[in-house]
Formats: structure tokens, sequence, C-alpha cells
């Protein structure tokens, strides 16, 4: 369900940075703003209810460090918005968090396995069992 709601939440954001009427971009950041409630709202009580009550606080605490946080992102797109214009930055910032753990769960790292030298040639003795 939260993957859905984070796909369904991404597309009226890009819609939202495509579009060039006003009544269509508001109705389109209102169905967001609804769709980024649900998101938030169902991501809280998975997160409540998988996390055992004795380290319940300090995974929020992690949590919460994501609003803190999130300025930092401003700045990157803000630079994006001076040099592109705003709808690139927007459209980039829905589609580069969608593309990135596509591609970062494709990478395999050559020590993965418990072989001493991979097929690559890379020495994982010292590694273990435990990969990367």
């Amino acid at each position: 369900m939260l993957i859905v709601l984070t796909v369904a939440y991404s597309l009226p954001i890009l819609g939202a940075a495509l579009s060039r009427t006003l009544w269509l971009t508001l109705s389109l950041l209102f169905l967001a703003g609804c769709l980024g409630a649900a998101f938030m709202s169902a991501n809280n009580a998975v997160l409540q209810h998988r996390v055992s009550d004795e380290v319940r606080g300090r995974v929020m605490g992690a949590y919460l460090l994501t609003w803190g946080l999130m300025p930092l992102g401003a700045l990157p797109m803000g630079m994006v918005a001076n040099r592109l214009g705003a709808p690139a930055a927007v459209a980039g910032g829905r589609l580069f968090p969608r593309c990135w753990p596509v591609c970062w769960a494709s990478y395999r790292h050559p020590c993965e396995k418990s072989e001493l030298i991979s097929s690559d040639g890379v020495d994982c003795s010292g590694l273990g069992n435990q990969g990367v």
C-alpha cells in the first residue's frame, strides 16, 4: 500500500510541474496533498506497528530526522530551479527519487556471495560472509 501511495503521490506532483494551467495545477496540488497525508498516516501506522516498544523512541527519533534534514534538499533544488526553471526542478525532484532505488538495487557488489574470489577476480576473503 505504501508503494502505491508513493507512486500515486508522485503523479500529481509531476503533472503539476508540467502543467501550464492554474486551475489544473491547483487541483493536482490539492490531490497531491491528500495523497501525501494518506502516505504519511500509513507510514506512521506501519512504523508504530512493526517496531518493538523497546526501540520505538530511537526509531521515531531517526524517522523525525527526515523532517529536520528536509531543508537541505532545498539548496540543490533551488540551484536546479535557477538554472533550468522551477518545472524542471520539481519534475526532477519527483523522478530522481523514483529512479535511484532501481539503480541502487540493480548494482551488485562482486563480494555479496560467500566466495573467496569473485567471478570478477576481486578478493573477498577479508569480508567473510558479510558482503557489502
